[in-house]
């Protein structure tokens, strides 16, 4: 399992940047057990997910030195996700497939504490977020559901604030 995240930017003025953040995901489970009936099962399960998005990120001084800075970074781009899974049980194969697909236009507000002159520690969350998504689901190679959805949300969520060290 891991994540690997990257955010690369530009200040087009002294308090505004325009940048690009990408990101990449993946995990595996692998895990073998007795089923209630107490038959041997074997579980398998590969996540890969991949994101990027357009930024552009505003910085508001709290005080004169700018060691405490308020930022606005605003998102628009996409996700994608594949998983598969699969299951054997009395040596029956179920393999489920499925693809979830993502666009959004993203607000997270956040606080930075600047530790020496270009090196700031930065924690955000994400509070306002627009967008669809359309996913498709797989069974033994046949199609099973799908959807789409297009939903906006306004939320203060803390587990998807974000922590992060940054170089400027």
């Amino acid at each position: 399992s891991g994540f690997f995240r990257l955010d690369l930017g530009y200040f087009i003025k002294n308090n505004w940047a325009i940048g690009v953040v990408g990101r990449y995901g993946r995990s595996r489970t692998d895990i073998d057990f007795l089923s209630v009936e107490g038959v041997p099962t074997i579980y398998q399960n590969a996540t890969e997910r991949y994101s990027l998005y357009l930024s552009s990120k505003n910085f508001i001084p709290l005080n004169a030195g700018s060691r405490f800075v308020l930022f606005a970074n605003s998102m628009l781009g996409g996700n994608w996700r594949n998983q598969l899974t699969e299951t054997i049980s009395n040596g029956v194969l179920q393999r489920s497939f499925s693809q979830r697909r993502q666009m959004e236009l993203a607000f997270q507000p956040g606080i930075a504490f600047n530790v020496i002159k270009g090196l700031n520690i930065e924690l955000a969350t994400e509070l306002i977020s627009i967008g669809g998504h359309w996913s498709q689901s797989y069974l033994n190679g046949t199609p099973t559901s799908s959807s789409s959805k297009f939903s906006g949300s306004f939320r203060f969520n803390v587990l998807q604030t974000n922590f992060g060290v940054y170089y400027y």
